[in-house]
């Protein structure tokens, strides 16, 4: 009976050390949404990663998490976001900023402002409507594909501003 006592004292305290663990990831399956995480000297087997249906930010090896395992099983496990380490720093220490990092780009949410940074930035949709009480655009050089329409007063700005038109057609000016 004192064997029977034993093993499942340490099948308990076996499950409860392994019921909130930190660890990394160890392998990625993106398309099924799943990953192996390090457990000592091997992995755990395939599991699910927490997070909403309306964002997915894709794991990566090495990414720190915290697994949450129901009865200490590491394969029923779910991982969660396991903070920072070396290898995945904070994108941020702000106070109040809300940073999402990938790769070369990052967008901040802070004090009623959005910056996004990034190599390149692509926005598909049938409307675009941007309203403000100032719009600027700073760039050496700016192309407009169709056709373009200007309501309001066109004015040239700075020291030398100059209009030039190029192509055929014909150019009505309305005073």
């Amino acid at each position: 009976m004192t064997d029977l006592v034993t093993l499942v004292k340490a099948e308990v305290d076996r499950a409860m050390q392994q019921l909130i663990v930190r660890t990394t990831i160890a392998e990625v399956d993106h398309e099924k949404q799943r990953i192996k995480v390090n457990v000592g000297d091997g992995t755990s087997g395939w599991v699910e990663v927490s997070g909403s249906k309306s964002s997915w930010t894709a794991p990566e090896k090495d990414q720190p998490v915290i697994m949450l395992n129901p009865c200490g099983d590491l394969d029923q496990g779910i991982a969660i976001n396991g903070g920072y380490s070396d290898a995945h720093p904070s994108p941020s220490s702000e106070a109040g900023a809300f940073v999402e990092q990938r790769g070369s780009s990052t967008v901040t949410i802070k004090d009623g402002e959005v910056t996004i940074r990034s190599d390149k930035i692509t926005v598909i949709a049938p409307d675009i409507t941007l309203e403000g009480s100032t719009v600027n655009v700073t760039a050496p050089n700016i192309t407009l594909d169709g056709t373009t329409v200007l309501n309001g007063i066109v004015k040239l700005g700075g020291a030398g501003a100059a209009l030039g038109v190029m192509g055929s057609g014909s150019v009505f000016t309305v005073l």
